[in-house]
This record gives C-alpha cells, structure tokens and sequence, in this order.
C-alpha cells in the first residue's frame, strides 16, 4: 500500500478512535451527561466531550498511538471503568491487519463509504448496548490499555462471533457487539460486564 493511501487509513482510523472512546465514556458514565455534546459522525448521533482536559487527554492518547497504528501493530484498546480499584465494566476494540498485501484504492468512494458504514455500525452498536448496564453515577475512573502483537505471524486472533454471549470462569459475561471487515482492518467491540 502506498504511503499516502496508508495515511487516509490511519487517519480514518484515529478519528474513529476519538469518537469511540468518548462515547465508551458516556455509556458508562464515568463524567455526567451534561460533560458531553450531541453530534452527528458518520450519519449517527454520537456524543463528545466539551470538556478540554478530557479531550486534550483523548487527543494525547490517540498521537501516542499512532505509531503503533502505522505499523499495523495494535491488537486492541481496551477502557476499563473502575469503581475504587475495582473494574466494574471493560470495553475492548479489537483490531487486526491483513498478513499479505491487498489492493484497494483508498481514495475510490466505494471505499471510504464502507469504512464509514463500518464505523457507523460499531457506534451503533455500543450506543444501543447502553440499557444493558445500569450504571450509578458513583465515583467512577477510567483506565486505557492497549495491546499489541509482537509480529504478523502470531496475531492469529479467533474472533468471538457477535451473536454469542460468553460467561468466563471469573463469572465476568463477555459480550461481542459486532465484527467488521473492511480489507485492510477488522474491527470487533467487546463489552465486559
């Protein structure tokens, strides 16, 4: 892939992120509803932050990640919501990159509205998963994490089909939202309850 068609990518990709993030911080209501604004990305009301440390936070964050993202490395982003110490909620953004080399034009329309679809969709997706967690508004942080794989050759990830939900032997309920593939990445939402 070329160098440029490979920064439309990853810029896609970034501002997905973004938009990701601050609405995994508004369902779980780590910062009051009145922190965030109603806005519309990729053809859906999502929310934003308009709180600038926040969002100078989230924007510090995302450049941290973009050499990882570059490089094809970043197996997933997790956000961990804690009440004292404990986690109480885990949301989980799975990626993964094509091992060979594949075609696709970037800069074709066709392209780019499938990415937007995708994107839509995961938003979708974790927007309506909001009744499934009746959150106080108690003293709640958040913590981010990522994963990376150490060469294409292990990222063998098995990818939990999003019509399945999954008990775990700490009696955690894993929940896949949705799989998306779009040639150059795949993209998975997780939720942990």
């Amino acid at each position: 892939m070329a160098e440029v068609e490979s920064e439309v990518v990853n810029d896609m990709l970034l501002e997905f992120l973004e938009t990701w993030l601050h609405n995994v911080l508004y369902i779980s209501n780590v910062y009051p509803a009145q922190v965030f604004s109603t806005r519309c990305k990729y053809r859906v009301k999502v929310r934003q932050s308009v709180f600038p440390e926040l969002n100078d936070y989230i924007r510090k964050l995302l450049l941290s990640l973009l050499p990882s993202i570059k490089s094809k490395m970043v197996q997933s982003i997790s956000v961990n919501i804690l009440e004292e110490t404990k986690v109480v909620q885990s949301f989980s953004l799975q990626l993964s990159f094509p091992i060979e080399s594949v075609e696709v034009n970037v800069t074709d329309d066709k392209f780019l509205l499938h990415c937007q679809n995708i994107f839509k969709s995961q938003l979708t997706a974790l927007l309506n998963c909001e009744g499934k967690e009746v959150a106080s508004l108690s003293d709640r942080t958040f913590e981010v994490h990522t994963q990376q794989v150490e060469s294409y050759e292990n990222d063998q990830s098995d990818w939990i089909l999003s019509d399945m939900d999954i008990t775990m032997e700490t009696s955690t309920k894993l929940t896949p939202l949705l799989f998306n593939d779009a040639k150059l990445f795949r993209m998975q939402t997780l939720i942990s309850n």
